[in-house]
């Protein structure tokens, strides 16, 4: 009896787990809780929503989402005035979603995709003037 309860917490962990990942809010943190609340965790990981900051870091603009050169507060790339600021959005000012212009190369440093636009890199959505500036960034965050 009670090896069939740990293996069916076990299963609510990987079920957890596996919704979590398929809906791009980590596998990890649901399949831990999935272990330790069961059929709760499940529940859980079917209903999480991810928040714009995190839809933002994990797909950069491609996300819908810009930040306010003003207030680097995110907002919605087709906004006209940053919600937080107050400030007017010119379309120049904002970063270009990544599905308007396609990379001509992608390479990689230190595990992270480096994309190289005709005018500019990119690194996790963030835009870059110079590969040395891409890659100062990434040296900060690994």
């Amino acid at each position: 009896m009670f090896e069939a309860l740990v293996i069916a917490w076990i299963i609510f962990g990987l079920l957890a787990g596996a919704i979590g990942a398929s809906r791009n809010v980590g596998f990890a943190i649901h399949a831990l809780i999935g272990f330790l609340f069961g059929p709760i965790g499940v529940l859980t990981a079917l209903l999480f929503k991810p928040t714009d900051e995190d839809k933002y870091r994990r797909r950069g603009s491609a996300s819908g989402f810009v930040k306010c050169p003003y207030c680097a507060e995110l907002v919605k790339a087709e906004a006209q005035i940053c919600k937080h600021c107050g400030n007017h959005l010119s379309r120049e000012e904002q970063v270009p979603t990544a599905t308007a212009v396609a990379p001509s190369e992608t390479g990689s440093y230190r595990g992270y995709q480096i994309e190289t636009y005709s005018d500019h890199f990119k690194v996790e959505g963030e835009r870059f003037d110079t590969i040395e500036d891409a890659k100062k960034w990434i040296d900060h965050f690994s």
